[in-house]
């Protein structure tokens, strides 16, 4: 059902969304990126974020990869507004 709107399109674009994470008492950040955002032809999108999304919690940065297919869960969790761009 989400590919569905997305199969055969063309990506009209692709952004990439960069946070950083330090070691407390440090100065250095390592940056890596955040979320990704595709756009494709007929203007749907399709978000892809290293973020872990439980029933009791969010942990931006985590080792999980969440993908997301529409702007209400997008907004919601932050996907692609909290980054260094």
């Amino acid at each position: 059902m989400f590919w569905e709107k997305r199969v055969l399109q063309k990506i009209k674009s692709i952004k990439s969304f960069w946070s950083y994470w330090t070691i407390a008492g440090h100065t250095d950040r390592t940056y890596y990126p955040q979320d990704i955002c595709i756009e494709f032809e007929n203007n749907t999108k399709v978000w892809i974020s290293a973020i872990e999304i439980t029933e009791t919690y969010t942990n931006a940065g985590s080792d999980h990869i969440t993908v997301t297919f529409d702007e209400t869960t997008r907004s919601k969790y932050h996907i692609d507004d909290r980054s260094l761009n």
